[in-house]
């Protein structure tokens, strides 16, 4: 519900359903560093997840901002699966680094996305759209959560929670292929009876 507020009052608050030509310079303001910080390392797919959210959150934003629905409304059925699991990894994380309060933390995160961002369009002002629109035309070709984070990771887009990713985990001392170790033959056992 926050966040519904935070947007209403960014697209009330900001006029750029008309956007006007602006020179290539144009920049929006440099985002804040994020206020939140997860109390533990993402693994690859959770950092992912939480740069895809901000990502979708920035578009949203946008769209309600800007009155590009229609642009919207054709990218969010073609990115279905990868939200779909964007959202899962990211309420696992949530999980995993929360326990019993993931949840609440997870709308939290989301909640002050939302107003992060609302607030720097609004510093923005006529510029925000002008400048932001073109991000549906670059979206639109990417199809998964990796695609989509990369593209998140290179964007300037506010992100209200900071992720360290876990190191990648250290191959054993017998190397990746021993790490399974095969099953151990066991000789059998003569009967004497037999």
């Amino acid at each position: 519900m926050r966040r519904l507020v935070a947007l209403a009052f960014a697209t009330t608050t900001l006029s750029c359903s008309v956007p006007q030509t602006m020179p290539e310079q144009a920049q929006l303001p440099a985002p804040i560093p994020p206020p939140m910080h997860a109390p533990i390392c993402a693994r690859p797919a959770e950092r992912a997840a939480v740069d895809v959210s901000a990502l979708v959150s920035e578009l949203q934003l946008i769209t309600m901002t800007c009155d590009t629905r229609p642009q919207y409304n054709a990218l969010i059925p073609h990115l279905r699966p990868a939200l779909a699991t964007k959202e899962k990894n990211l309420s696992a994380f949530f999980s995993r680094a929360y326990g019993k309060r993931g949840q609440t933390e997870h709308d939290k995160y989301i909640t002050e996305l939302a107003n992060l961002q609302s607030q720097r369009a609004l510093k923005s002002g006529d510029r925000f759209c002008t400048i932001s629109t073109s991000m549906f035309e670059q979206v639109m070709p990417l199809g998964t959560v990796e695609q989509l984070a990369t593209y998140a990771q290179s964007k300037p887009i506010q992100q209200a929670l900071a992720v360290d990713e876990c190191p990648a985990a250290a191959p054993t001392a017998r190397g990746k292929k021993d790490a399974k170790r095969p099953p151990v033959r066991v000789a059998a056992r003569h009967d004497p009876k037999r």
